[in-house]
């Protein structure tokens, strides 16, 4: 590794100024490790914060002389899912008066970092680090102790050396010397002279006091063997208390129950959870983060990807990435097991104000997309539908339909239909008229599904309508307006002859009829013309404009003169020219007809009439 450039924030300088100043202490509150590295260009005097932090771990003690502080702490893997390369260390600190933590010095490698590898599951490996950092006027910082963390070099008591010791130290475990033996504790020495006997605490002299066998011989007569002193507790006769050390070689019981001894109950406590009074503990030689789980008040993440969460529980809040949304916070778990290739994570966000979860999980590839989990008080199931999703109309599609009909569907049950029996609960009325009953009806009523007779004259309203489509009604029964109408497309119509003209004079006599042909879209003509031998009369012509809009083709048909021997010849073929139809009128016969009816016709594209 080549951690090769470490520098003073400008807020580090600050915050050791103003220490100095207030006569307060440094508190070193945590050291954040980034795997991210940093560019060239950055200024580091002015950095604020550390980007992109994968780990947090605390100083586990310093040291300072004139112008360095040397601080040092361990660093391990056991809460590590994936490898890291820790490129940058930035150290915060604050001032013990007003607890305001700063980054008051960053630490980087420019080239070449240590990886802190993802923890195994089976032992943790740890890395020691310790940074020198250039203080002026670094001798003359005081230090706040935190929860007993970490101690500096010149407030502990070293084990090699010579050192005066001021004040009272205490120590959690005996000293002792190089063979291993205790040193004697005042206690113990004075409980070693309140076993011996001073002449001036005598009431007897030597030469009055009772030898053994004197008091043996008193003590058979008591009737009991006493005890050996050595060998018992003594307590006070009035409290029933006792002060003396004791080492039982047996069991002690009370209520025949064994009690246990410190050795069984620190046994036993070897095997529970440890607190490491940093906000973690350790159980099964594993330690967890407690801020990380739902036992303590949950920490919170504002900045970076939902990718790259550590493992637990903590308040991810805007303006993070690669959440359900960027609006609200969530309270986010990451799960993750190290097997099956790549491994597999997954991750559950709860909102921060409303009852929404989301899930997502890992697979080595990449997150899957978030999925929110449905209330299903509040959705359709499946087997509850009469018709699958696919058959079922959208609100907007049965809208359509709605304001298709212009009207107001009603019950169908509560209508009247056009087939079939209705049957009304009132007599229903037209215009407010009630409606005749069948039986309520006159004898003499036509029925029109009956054949009637009239005897007298009958007056109607509106023309009656007869359904009898046959052509054979017999002489005395009713045209109906379809037959009329038949008889009329059907007949021949007569041109009126101002329609009929020529480019020269006056024809003597003219006329000419027509019939119209409405399926084949032709119209026929017979045409006669009374004019006066070899009179020059130039073109004849025939108006159509209005029956037809225009004529679009024509027969083969001619018109006819008969010559000096009444042999009939052929005139000049007719001609078309809009809704017009000419033929030369310049004839050596004063009698001029159209031919054969067949031949005369003329196509039209639109009937005007």
């Amino acid at each position: 590794m080549a951690y090769d450039l470490a520098k003073v924030t400008a807020n580090g300088n600050n915050l050791i100024a103003q220490i100095l100043a207030n006569k307060s202490s440094l508190s070193v509150d945590k050291i954040e490790i980034s795997d991210t590295q940093l560019p060239s260009t950055t200024d580091i005097s002015t950095m604020t914060s550390v980007p992109k932090v994968v780990q947090t771990v605390s100083a586990n003690g310093f040291s300072k002389n004139s112008n360095t502080l040397i601080i040092s702490t361990v660093v391990d893997n056991s809460s590590i899912s994936a490898d890291y390369k820790a490129w940058v260390f930035g150290i915060w600190g604050s001032d013990s008066q007003n607890g305001q933590s700063q980054l008051i010095a960053v630490i980087t490698s420019t080239n070449s970092p240590d990886t802190i590898p993802a923890f195994s599951g089976s032992t943790p490996v740890s890395y020691t680090y310790k940074f020198n950092i250039g203080f002026s006027n670094a001798s003359q910082i005081q230090f706040n102790m935190i929860d007993d963390s970490f101690a500096t070099n010149d407030t502990v008591v070293h084990t090699t050396g010579d050192e005066t010791i001021d004040g009272q130290k205490k120590f959690k475990t005996d000293p002792t010397d190089s063979a291993g033996n205790a040193y004697a504790k005042t206690v113990d020495v004075n409980q070693q002279l309140d076993k011996k006997v001073n002449v001036t605490d005598m009431r007897k002299s030597a030469s009055d006091v009772a030898g053994i066998e004197e008091v043996n011989a008193k003590q058979d007569s008591i009737g009991y063997t006493p005890a050996n002193d050595s060998k018992v507790i003594h307590r006070d006769p009035n409290s029933g208390n006792t002060s003396e050390n004791v080492n039982f070689t047996g069991k002690v019981q009370k209520d025949n129950s064994d009690l246990i001894t410190v050795t069984d109950l620190n046994n036993g406590l070897s095997t529970k959870v440890t607190d490491n009074k940093n906000g973690t503990i350790t159980a099964n030689s594993l330690t967890y983060d407690l801020s990380k789980t739902s036992i303590t008040p949950l920490g919170i993440v504002n900045s970076g990807s939902f990718n790259d969460l550590p493992l637990g529980t903590v308040l991810a809040a805007p303006p993070m990435t690669d959440g359900p949304d960027k609006v609200h916070g969530f309270t986010t778990t990451t799960f993750y097991f190290s097997g099956w290739g790549s491994g597999r994570k997954a991750q559950i966000a709860i909102t921060d104000n409303e009852n929404l979860m989301y899930f997502r999980v890992y697979t080595g590839a990449g997150w899957n997309s978030w999925t929110l989990l449905s209330d299903d008080s509040k959705v359709v199931h499946s087997t509850d539908m009469r018709k699958p999703a696919s058959d079922v109309a959208g609100i907007e599609e049965v809208n359509a339909k709605q304001d298709k009909i212009a009207y107001t569907p009603a019950d169908d049950s509560k209508v009247a239909h056009l087939s079939g029996a209705n049957n009304f609960n009132t007599i229903p009325t037209v215009n407010n008229n009630p409606l005749l009953l069948a039986s309520s009806l006159p004898a003499d009523l036509a029925r029109t599904g009956q054949a009637q007779t009239f005897t007298a004259a009958q007056t109607f309203s509106i023309a009656p309508v007869i359904n009898d489509a046959s052509t054979d009604k017999g002489d005395n029964q009713a045209a109906t307006m379809a037959d009329l109408k038949s008889v009329e497309e059907s007949a021949w119509r007569q041109l009126d002859s101002s329609l009929i003209t020529v480019d020269i004079g006056t024809i003597p006599y003219t006329n000419c009829l027509y019939k119209i042909d409405p399926v084949n879209k032709k119209i026929y003509i017979q045409w006669m013309m009374k004019i006066n031998y070899e009179t020059n009369y130039g073109n004849a012509y025939l108006d159509f404009s209005s029956v037809v809009s225009k004529f679009t083709s024509k027969g083969s048909g001619h018109m006819l003169y008969e010559d000096a021997n009444h042999r009939t010849s052929e005139t000049s073929s007719f001609s078309i020219s809009g809704s017009k139809i000419s033929v030369d009128a310049e004839q050596t016969s004063d009698i001029v007809v159209s031919g054969y009816l067949e031949d005369c016709w003329f196509g039209y594209d639109t009937l005007l009439i």
